[in-house]
């Protein structure tokens, strides 16, 4: 698996720059490819031993609701690049 670029797209976001990297994958600052004052962070594994675990992660944090907690957007471990 290889990993994104800046200007890739992934769903309907534009990656932006590298926010951050570590065992699981990376961190994505991203826009929205038409309103583009939108602006979020997008984590993509690194490998594809990882995406079972991007995808459990989703799930369980979709839940969550807290002024603490990143709340998850989007989910798409099937995608070309798994987000």
């Amino acid at each position: 698996m290889t990993g994104p670029q800046v200007g890739d797209r992934i769903s309907e976001y534009v990656l932006d720059g590298l926010v951050g990297a570590g065992s699981f994958g990376q961190v994505w600052k991203a826009h929205h490819h038409i309103w583009t004052d939108n602006i979020v962070a997008i984590k993509v594994p690194t490998d594809t031993q990882y995406v079972r675990n991007l995808q459990k992660e989703g799930i369980v944090i979709h839940g969550l609701r807290h002024a603490n907690i990143v709340r998850a957007m989007g989910l798409d471990p099937y995608a070309e690049t798994p987000y």
